[in-house]
């Protein structure tokens, strides 16, 4: 938006930067001639507005040194907006970017500031909810913190959600409390301050992680252990504030002041040597390096494995994890690839969803006759696919109705004139009764054309109440909202059935709007933001709810876009300015957040150059000319201002003087390692000379020689089998030669493959520890042979062998001990398809399957087992509650008196539910018997009854089973029998 001349009283001098909430100008206050900083506030509703207003006033009333201070509350334009004083300084987020040089002290002094403001805050009873470095400035020139951006702090008495119930909030910051969406109160604040001097005492997020888990879940790494020259207490005072429940989190931000007062002023008590620090901080920020530099190395390749496995999603999260680590390149350009192929993944699969979405439409539009729905419901199909056949059908289908009903109008007019001029013509004949001479016609134009108009007329005047009614709900229902309450609201006077068809449809209208507003935000929670555009989009007429979410969508911009719009505003305040506007490429250029952050850093870098130019010829004017170019060519990306300036200075310096310093600086650049920035230079010097490209050629020279023996040490790295480290160490490796990639690409390619390789064997161990050897040998079919894998491979074999002669052992012995059924569900079990459980299987269905001894009185002799099945068959078929519910089911209707007799009158097809319950199970024979006469009364009674079966566990085996009984314990209550107790 185009920035306003004035704002309420306050004359806009330029814009100041802009977030989630609004848009801050820099403006002078002509009453009392003061600069002031301006915000102005993106709020759609009244309920919003009033709610902003009172907090800000809320706000306002804060008097305290180390909170900004707010002078005015309006609104411009209909959108508040908020005149505070303005701060020049730097936050604590660009601060922490550059790892400032700062004491302990001058740390502990501004953290006391904090916790003393805040405390004034929570003092009125106000919360700020968001409390982060980008929210905390040090004012220039001073070691004075200011809390800055009350704007969506809350009153204690409200809740911590946004009106569509989105958390409020920043991410690494944030409370527990408020990263589950519960209430908070001001130890929400306590928790995020904690974070804070997490952060500044060690320049290391307290929570890296991605997400809301990290707070909830996660435990800092302790402070001391971070930075060992700190005194431990720190660590007691930090974890006082990260206490993950509010009720044993400290509880006042004054005992945190007072502490860190106390550390401040009697450093002696805390600390030790200054040779041991130095020596133990510098231990420990070598070994966190290496931590860091090893995790972002197995994150980057996690993530890039996953990227190829299309499992998009995780892949994500990892190259997001590894982000937090190292802002990389390589990381970035990842990152860029995945959200590449979401964002296509998501528009055909939404392209999909219109495509369907469209033709259902259509059809319904044709059931009703609304051809013009339809045809336009097949166009806008057509547009997505122009060959999709059931658009095309449906657009022909359309046309043929539209067709009909052309022709059956056409044919009811000449019926309508000829009944005015006296004739009557049956409309079948109508084509004849057109073949009449040219004259009659010409002689009833005049009459016919006024004749048409009557009848027309008299055709609309003929419209009833109740067709106009169902007009309406017909368009309404078809999606045509606009066109149905246009139909209603144009009536000159409207009956009173009208009137409430009218009312009606606009409560409709409400209640339709409301539900996309759920749908929206529930899509915006679920971290789909374009959808959720997309659904509001669709949503006609304009109605105010929907356009309020809209607006605030578009504003916030999506996840992704946020996160990248952090990196890049991280980049460039670490003064990788290049890289920041690369990454911003990368981004959604359709998001307004994107170009709107792009336009900021634009701005900045063009701020940024004028300064630095007038820097320059400042010294220049000064006769420090080599002081004023070796300012310009610090800053990139450069500008025609700076080239020009540039040309200028080396022109009175003397071209071949300033192409000797040019080059000078240029290999001093060089020999400090940053490579790409001294070739810059000699690049982007002008006018071309001799030296400048003589130094170009030997930095090439040297450049190709580090490359090589840089090339050497990773090989040599990868044949110790040190491989991650290789890629590592090339990917360092900047500018990145030909030859640099090429080895590169090799080593990076073989260590995926590595990486690959051994996922794949150790999903097969798992897979063969689980007992699924088919699908752990089927994972080997996956992957590309090498020597480990066929040794892992020989590996499984082995044990598949073992285990499979181990199965078939203890199936036989269950065989020997009589236990069949067991025996056969122990081969079943196994999933391998041996030899070895093969033959066991064959062995015991021939055992299965022999004929029973003849004489069945005889007595089994010494070799032959009992057979004894039956608690493992009713394992195997676990029925039992089957079967008490079919008892129930077949007795519940009986009374008192017909439970006496039950046994005696029942049938076997009584009882054929029971055997029903036996599917697994070849035959079943019901055995019942009456209820024991001294176990039965009027108001108990115990009943029994017993299957036999016979079982078919596999092909061409039968078991023989023994009756098993079961006893059930019944009570008389409420005109019914109730099953009490069972057992079998």
């Amino acid at each position: 938006m185009p920035t306003p001349a004035t704002i309420s009283r306050f004359e806009v001098k330029r814009e100041l930067g802009h977030g989630g909430m609004g848009l801050l100008y820099l403006a002078l206050d002509p009453v009392i001639d003061r600069l002031v900083a301006v915000k102005l506030l993106r709020v759609d509703t009244e309920e919003m507005r009033a709610r902003f207003l009172r907090e800000a006033r809320t706000a306002g009333r804060l008097q305290h040194k180390n909170i900004v201070t707010i002078y005015d509350v309006g609104i411009h334009d209909d959108q508040p907006f908020i005149a505070m004083e303005y701060i020049k300084g730097e936050t604590l987020s660009e601060i922490f970017s550059r790892k400032a040089t700062f004491s302990v002290d001058q740390k502990l002094e501004l953290l006391e500031q904090l916790c003393d403001g805040l405390a004034c805050a929570h003092d009125a009873g106000l919360i700020h909810r968001d409390i982060k470095p980008a929210n905390l400035m040090v004012a220039e020139g001073s070691n004075e913190l200011k809390i800055l951006d009350f704007g969506i702090a809350r009153s204690t008495d409200l809740s911590g959600f946004t009106q569509t119930g989105a958390i409020i909030g920043t991410p690494n910051y944030m409370s527990p409390e408020q990263a589950q969406g519960r209430p908070v109160d001001y130890k929400s604040d306590i928790f995020s301050v904690g974070a804070v001097v997490y952060e500044f005492l060690t320049y290391r997020r307290a929570f890296p992680g991605r997400g809301l888990r990290a707070v909830i879940d996660e435990v800092p790494r302790p402070v001391a252990e971070v930075v060992p020259s700190l005194p431990s207490v720190l660590d007691d005072i930090v974890n006082s504030a990260l206490t993950k429940s509010p009720d044993d989190r400290c509880q006042s931000l004054r005992v945190i002041a007072s502490r860190l007062a106390s550390v401040r002023k009697n450093p002696g008590t805390h600390v030790g040597s200054a040779v041991t620090i130095q020596s133990e901080d510098a231990l420990a920020a070598s070994r966190i390096a290496a931590e860091d530099a090893t995790e972002f190395e197995k994150l980057f390749l996690a993530a890039s494995e996953n990227f190829r496995e299309e499992n998009l999603e995780k892949a994500l999260i990892l190259v997001n994890e590894a982000l937090d680590i190292t802002p990389s390149k390589k990381c970035a350009s990842l990152k860029a690839q995945i959200l590449d192929v979401l964002d296509a993944r998501d528009k055909e699969r939404g392209r999909r969803g219109s495509i369907h979405r469209g033709l259902q439409a259509g059809r319904d539009h044709l059931r009703k006759g609304a051809v013009e729905a339809a045809l336009r419901a097949a166009d806008e199909v057509l547009a997505y696919d122009e060959d999709n056949r059931d658009a095309i059908k449906l657009k022909e289908d359309a046309q043929r109705l539209s067709s009909d009903k052309d022709t059956a109008k056409e044919d009811t007019t000449v019926v309508a004139l000829d009944d005015l001029s006296g004739r009557t013509v049956d409309v079948r004949q109508a084509p004849t009764a057109r073949k009449r001479p040219m004259r009659s016609w010409v002689a009833a134009s005049a009459i016919g054309a006024v004749v048409l108009v009557v009848f027309v007329l008299q055709f609309n005047a003929s419209r009833t109440e109740e067709q106009r009614i169902q007009e309406a709900l017909t368009l309404y229902s078809s999606g045509q909202r606009d066109e149905a309450l246009s139909l209603l609201e144009d009536l000159p006077s409207p009956s009173e059935a009208e009137a409430e068809a009218l009312d009606t449809l606009r409560s409709r209208l409400v209640s339709e709007a409301a539900d996309f507003v759920e749908q929206a935000t529930v899509l915006v929670g679920q971290g789909l933001p374009e959808a959720a555009l997309e659904l509001l989009r669709s949503f006609s007429p304009p109605d105010e709810g929907v356009t309020a979410l809209l607006r605030e969508i578009e504003a916030a911009g999506s996840g992704d876009s946020l996160e990248l719009i952090g990196q890049a505003q991280d980049l460039y305040g670490q003064g990788l300015r290049q890289d920041a506007f690369d990454l911003l490429a990368t981004g959604d250029a359709s998001a307004s957040a994107v170009q709107e952050t792009l336009a900021e850093l634009t701005a900045r870098w063009e701020d940024d150059s004028r300064t630095l130019t007038q820097e320059a010829r400042s010294a220049a004017d000064e006769g420090n000319l080599e002081e004023a170019i070796a300012l310009l060519e610090s800053f990139s990306p450069s500008d025609d201002t700076i080239r020009a300036a540039l040309e200028d200075f080396r022109g009175r310096l003397g071209t071949i003087e300033a192409a000797r310093a040019a080059s000078e600086r240029s290999n001093q650049l060089f020999v400090a390692g940053q490579r790409v920035e001294a070739l810059r230079i000699l690049d982007e010097f002008s006018p071309a000379t001799e030296l400048i490209s003589e130094e170009r050629r030997r930095l090439q020279d040297a450049l190709v020689s580090l490359a090589t023996a840089r090339i050497d040490e990773a090989r040599q790295l990868a044949v110790r089998g040190s491989l991650d480290e290789a890629v590592t160490l090339l990917g360092r490796f900047e500018p990145r030669t030909e030859a640099v990639a090429e080895a590169l690409s090799e080593l990076s390619s073989e260590l995926n493959r590595q990486v690959l390789a051994a996922a794949t064997v150790a999903d097969a161990q798992q897979l063969a520890a689980e007992g699924n050897w088919d699908q752990a040998f089927a994972r080997f079919e996956e992957v590309e042979r090498s020597q480990s894998t066929e040794a892992a491979l020989d590996s499984l074999r082995r044990e598949w062998n073992l285990e499979a002669t181990a199965v078939a052992a203890d199936a036989q012995a269950l065989a020997d001990s009589g236990d069949l059924a067991g025996a056969l569900r122990t081969l079943a079990q196994f999933r391998g398809g041996h030899p070895a459980i093969t033959v066991a299987e064959n062995r015991l269905a021939a055992l299965v399957n022999a004929p029973a001894p003849e004489a069945v009185e005889a007595a089994p002799a010494a070799s032959d087992p009992t057979l004894n099945l039956e608690a493992r068959l009713l394992a195997l078929s676990d029925q039992s509650e089957d079967i008490v519910s079919r008892f129930i089911e077949l007795y519940e209707d009986l009374d008192a008196e017909g439970m006496t007799s039950v046994w005696r009158t029942a049938t076997e097809s009584d009882l054929a539910p029971l055997a029903e319950t036996f599917r697994n199970f070849r035959s079943a024979e019901i055995q019942y018997r009456d209820c024991d006469p001294e176990l039965r009364n009027d108001t108990s009674a115990v009943v029994y009854c017993s299957v036999a079966v016979e079982y078919q566990p596999v092909a061409g085996a039968r078991l023989q089973v023994p009756a098993v009984g079961w006893q059930f314990e019944l009570r008389w209550e409420n005109e019914e029998w109730r099953l009490v107790n069972w057992s079998r």
